[in-house]
């Protein structure tokens, strides 16, 4: 039963995707329960949680390796992209259009918070780092997802309502973020009480998107355009991209003499991608497109294998960095 506990997440997003193919009246727009009147609320109460959460002091100390910071994001919202356009090229001529779009998408997501630290204390890295890099990528994601998109579709499919998407962000995104932070101070003290609550909150409304998502497209008979050996491709894929991106990371790192609790933080923070962020942001960027359940099937596959894999990653480098933050296997002359 504590395992089943653990993977709940998991078991929500499997039950998702599993009701919106088998019952798609049941989550579709209009559907009986109404989702496309609550995912709206929803998204705005998961960033406003995200605003609620985050700690000021975190970012005004993080300033100090501000080098670090700047390399860790160029990482998220310039090489990544730049790797997942180059893989798409790959797979044109595999995938259809909503999951080169997906793919696109995937690669230009904010990293993630609590698992990117999570991972990096669990491998003896530089928390604090990881802690300020995480935070702040989430706040620019507001700003590069929809602009990275906003280019791919007019090389793909048009263009897109950038001055739309943008306002629609700001409403459903920035706006609640803001306001989580400006009422911090007043209902930090009261919130924390409920902590252990507050924080289901966002898987809870993240299965309700899935449902929603895969029930529009269950309802327009998109799932009939995917293979069996089109789903193993894309898992592929997804872990190929992990890998290249933590061995350009670690490599990268290496050559420029980066301390190695540092460069672990750097790994963490720059390899991930926010499935939290990813699939409320998508459903705003993306609104009205019945096709949005396959275009968010790349980030969910690649969320499930970034956690194992990194996971694993995690307690192999934990079990070969000291204390001190240097590798275990060096010589002590070298350290």
């Amino acid at each position: 039963m504590s395992y089943l506990f653990r993977q709940r997440f998991l078991i929500m997003l499997l039950t998702a995707i599993t009701l919106g193919i088998l019952l798609p009246s049941l989550g579709e727009d209009h559907g009986w329960l109404h989702l496309n009147h609550f995912v709206p609320w929803g998204i705005a109460l998961i960033f406003f949680l995200h605003g609620f959460h985050l700690a000021p002091q975190t970012l005004w100390q993080g300033f100090r390796l501000w080098r670090y910071h700047l390399w860790i994001q160029t990482i998220t919202f310039a090489l990544f992209p730049i790797l997942g356009i180059l893989l798409s090229l790959l797979t044109r001529f595999v995938f259809n259009d909503a999951l080169q779009l997906g793919w696109l998408y995937l690669a230009v997501l904010p990293g993630t918070i609590s698992s990117a630290v999570a991972m990096t204390s669990l491998a003896k890295g530089n928390v604090s780092l990881a802690i300020f890099n995480a935070s702040f990528s989430s706040l620019l994601g507001i700003v590069f997802t929809p602009l990275w998109m906003a280019l791919f579709f007019q090389q793909q499919q048009g263009t897109l309502d950038l001055n739309a998407t943008l306002i629609s962000i700001g409403q459903q995104v920035a706006l609640p973020m803001l306001l989580g932070q400006l009422l911090r101070p007043l209902l930090h003290r009261q919130l924390s009480r409920f902590s252990s609550w507050t924080n289901e909150v966002d898987k809870v409304v993240i299965a309700f998107i899935v449902l929603n998502a895969f029930s529009n497209a269950s309802s327009h008979q998109l799932w009939q355009q995917l293979s069996w050996l089109q789903m193993l491709l894309l898992a592929g894929f997804a872990t190929l991209l992990l890998g290249l991106m933590l061995g350009f990371i670690w490599q990268t790192g290496r050559w420029f003499g980066i301390p190695r609790d540092n460069l672990i933080a750097t790994l963490f923070c720059g390899s991930k991608k926010s499935l939290a962020a990813g699939i409320p942001m998508a459903k705003v960027i993306f609104v009205h497109q019945p096709q949005l359940g396959l275009i968010l099937l790349p980030i969910m596959l690649y969320h499930q294998i970034q956690l194992f894999c990194c996971a694993w990653l995690a307690q192999y480098l934990g079990r070969h960095t000291d204390v001190t933050g240097t590798d275990a296997n060096m010589p002590s002359e070298q350290k």
